[in-house]
């Protein structure tokens, strides 16, 4: 059986390593928006009721 892996450079693992902190930080901060912050997800979904 042929073993099949990913050829990358430094360079390229270097940009992929900073568009995954990215990804990751984005996330926590969305998360963190979320879980404290439910009452403007509310007015959200009661202003997008009201213009139906």
């Amino acid at each position: 059986m042929e073993k099949v892996g990913l050829n990358i450079t430094p360079k390229e693992f270097k940009q992929l390593s900073k568009w995954s902190e990215n990804i990751y930080n984005t996330a926590v901060v969305i998360d963190y928006f979320v879980s404290n912050q439910p009452e403007m997800l509310m007015y959200g979904k009661e202003a997008s009721n009201r213009k139906q």
